[in-house]
């Protein structure tokens, strides 16, 4: 329970006052693609081909979300500058979601650089100690939830 008496659900809700929305809204998307999404990684052994496929995966579900609120978010994303680490901090400039949404999206970003830049780094083992830490602490968060 928060402070509001407001339970707080899993990693995608978040506490009362963090952020403008603390619950998921997906009921604005037009239908729920995420069985359609898990189906895309499913079975997959390949750990560096599972690490870019699902942040592909989050970068177009973010692109999907911020699209929903600026109405010329097109400009932003034809720009092939505009990256999947800028897509995640201007999510969290407009504080629409809990930070615990894109701390987990900076940590997966992350862990997809390491696998798309170093050909030596081939399972989840081989990623950097920080990062590893990194990314326990949000699966045990998620766990206590």
């Amino acid at each position: 329970m928060t402070e509001n008496n407001e339970e707080v659900g899993g990693l995608c809700d978040g506490k009362f006052g963090d952020s403008l929305f603390r619950k998921p809204f997906t009921h604005l998307l037009r239908k729920n693609e995420l069985p359609e999404l898990f189906k895309k990684v499913e079975g997959m052994n390949d750990h560096r081909l599972l690490a870019i496929i699902t942040a592909l995966l989050i970068e177009t579900r973010l692109d999907n979300l911020l699209g929903l609120f600026l109405p010329r978010y097109s400009k932003l994303l034809n720009a092939s500058n505009f990256t999947f680490s800028m897509k995640i901090n201007l999510l969290e400039a407009l504080n629409f979601v809990p930070p615990s949404i894109t701390t987990a999206a900076h940590c997966l970003r992350k862990i997809r650089n390491e696998f798309a830049h170093d050909l030596s780094k081939v399972d989840f083992s081989s990623i950097e100690e920080p990062l590893k830490r990194s990314l326990r602490s949000l699966c045990e968060e998620c766990l206590s939830w």
